[in-house]
């Protein structure tokens, strides 16, 4: 079975459109587990009158201590085996987890795995939907959301970094290098895609000022300017592995 954690503050339609998706688009054993960041717009209430499992913090917590509660949930389950984060401006597409499954599957020594990206409008036409498909067999070295993770390396790796200051991206790079480290690979597949054209998520709602500098900071504290090449804003654009 696979654990799959939503992180939501506010933005309700915007959730609600994502929740639909992933109702329409998501096959095989799935356990949903909705984490709400004191949302003041009644979607706690609403998820739980659609039947979901919601979590709802006594107060607002960083994206890396929500990320770190949903992992944990997931570990505690014996019958999940990977473990998974969606925002919620995102719409899945068909087999989007199907795909990632079956790739985590074929390369067991992946230890992070991300879907594609497509941007603008979501597609419709049969003709861009097949030639999708045609190219699905592309994987990379690469970060991307929504990811998913074998239970494996989670326990390898062990949980966030909290003191990053909410999130923003920074907390996600640490994560892989320290994946990295260890020889375990993170990537990114096109045979699983997802449409996340407005980047409109709760982190933005819930980002306080200075966070980015505070974030830059203690992550070039920990891994200087150019670790690894890794997605960090000063690396060379060819030196990413995004």
């Amino acid at each position: 079975m696979v654990g799959i954690f939503l992180t939501t503050f506010n933005l309700w339609e915007q959730t609600q459109r994502c929740l639909e998706s992933f109702r329409r688009c998501t096959e095989g054993r799935c356990r949903l587990l909705i984490l709400d960041n004191c949302s003041d717009d009644g979607t706690p209430q609403r998820l739980r009158e659609m039947g979901h499992e919601v979590w709802i913090s006594p107060e607002r917590v960083s994206l890396p201590r929500a990320m770190n509660l949903g992992t944990a949930a997931f570990m505690d389950d014996p019958e999940v085996e990977y473990i998974g984060w969606i925002e919620n401006d995102m719409i899945l597409l068909p087999r989007w987890l199907d795909n990632l499954v079956a790739v985590l599957r074929e390369h067991p020594e992946i230890g992070k795995l991300g879907a594609t990206h497509l941007t603008g409008e979501v597609p419709d036409d049969g003709e861009v939907l097949a030639r999708i498909e045609r190219e699905r067999n592309w994987l990379r070295l690469g970060n991307a959301i929504p990811w998913l993770m074998p239970k494996w390396a989670v326990a390898e790796v062990g949980p966030h970094d909290e003191g990053f200051v909410h999130g923003g991206a920074y907390e996600d790079w640490d994560y892989n290098n320290r994946l990295l480290e260890r020889g375990i690979p993170v990537m990114v597949t096109r045979r699983s895609l997802v449409w996340h054209g407005c980047n409109a998520t709760t982190r933005g709602a819930l980002q306080p000022v200075g966070a980015e500098e505070q974030n830059r900071a203690y992550y070039s504290r920990k891994w200087g300017h150019l670790h690894w090449g890794w997605c960090h804003p000063g690396a060379a654009l060819e030196r990413r592995l995004w």
